[in-house]
């Protein structure tokens, strides 16, 4: 679990560094235990934001009770750790992270933030 933390984290730091912007709109939310139920089962009813370079793609991802939808780098499930996380997308095209495909088993920015900082902060 801390390399997920670590690499949200990280995550953060670079969406917070950067300013310039991208077309690519992507939902954002988190939701821990179901607490926001939208995120999970009605991403159109939440916040979307554009991405900024150079998060170039949108991502969902679910881990331990949590479900993350925000920007992210294009193919970023590829490099986390294997069992850090129950289902990971990402995807290149606008509002593209609102469903997980049930393919997707293997497979952030207020989201990730949320969800690094109750792993830094608990």
């Amino acid at each position: 679990m801390k390399g997920l933390t670590a690499v949200l984290f990280v995550c953060l730091i670079i969406f917070v560094s950067v300013n310039t912007g991208s077309a690519l709109k992507c939902y954002l939310c988190a939701s821990v235990d179901g607490i926001y139920k939208d995120c999970e089962d009605h991403p159109q009813k939440v916040e979307t934001m554009e991405c900024k370079s150079p998060l170039n793609a949108c991502q969902i991802l679910e881990s331990d009770g949590v479900t993350t939808r925000m920007c992210a780098l294009d193919g970023m499930c590829d490099f986390m750790e294997a069992g850090t996380y129950k289902r990971c997308k990402t995807c290149t095209t606008n509002l593209c992270n609102s469903a997980l495909s049930p393919s997707y088993f293997t497979s952030l920015i207020i989201s990730i933030g949320l969800f690094a900082l109750l792993k830094l902060f608990t």
